[in-house]
């Protein structure tokens, strides 16, 4: 008889894995086979509702974070849009008051003439009158007693005496008003 007992008091298994299956009936593999056959349905079946669940949760996370994010644009549209509406207003204060300005104090050397109107400009050099009303596309200026027909951006040089040459410059006119500008400069050899 052979002794399975080793010198340290362990049982040796006499049987390999292979045979060991061998010596199991076809009932009990088939058993074996179903079983694991169905942990591993079980386990796939557990993490595809697993990852069903959790792609629910994040859609549903997406959805309340645009839902947020639509509400929070709206909330900012409609801010925006009072805010243009007051820079609007404030923009349409600002030229009331700078065109009331311009009409108190114009630019340095830049004058508004109504028809048959003249002014004493250059300090004291020079006679502007505007003749009429304005054509369409040109003034009558009476400069020094000279009349000019100009248009808009045209200049005229005006020598008075032997040391200063004054332009008068069309900027701008309508119907009811011109506005010319003055620059007196020595005069070039």
């Amino acid at each position: 008889m052979v002794d399975n007992k080793r010198a340290d008091g362990s049982v040796q298994s006499g049987v390999s894995s292979r045979a060991a299956w061998r010596l199991l009936t076809r009932r009990r593999r088939a058993l074996i086979l179903f079983i694991e056959t169905m942990l591993i349905l079980i386990v796939a079946v557990i993490g595809h509702l697993t990852g069903r669940e959790l792609g629910r949760r994040n859609l549903e996370k997406r959805e309340e974070i645009i839902i947020e994010l639509r509400e929070e644009l709206q909330k900012r549209g409609g801010e925006l849009g009072r805010r243009t509406d007051q820079l609007t207003a404030l923009q349409l204060k600002l030229n009331g008051v700078q065109a009331a300005l311009d009409a108190i104090l114009p630019s340095e050397n830049t004058f508004n003439i109504v028809p048959n109107q003249s002014l004493l400009v250059a300090g004291g050099r020079i006679t502007v009158g505007l003749i009429g009303q304005p054509a369409n596309f040109t003034v009558t200026l009476n400069i020094n007693g000279k009349e000019h027909a100009l248009a808009a951006g045209d200049a005229i040089a005006v020598v008075n005496d032997d040391k200063t040459t004054c332009h008068v410059t069309v900027q701008s006119f309508d119907m009811f008003k011109a506005t010319f500008n003055t620059a007196c400069g020595a005069k070039k050899s």
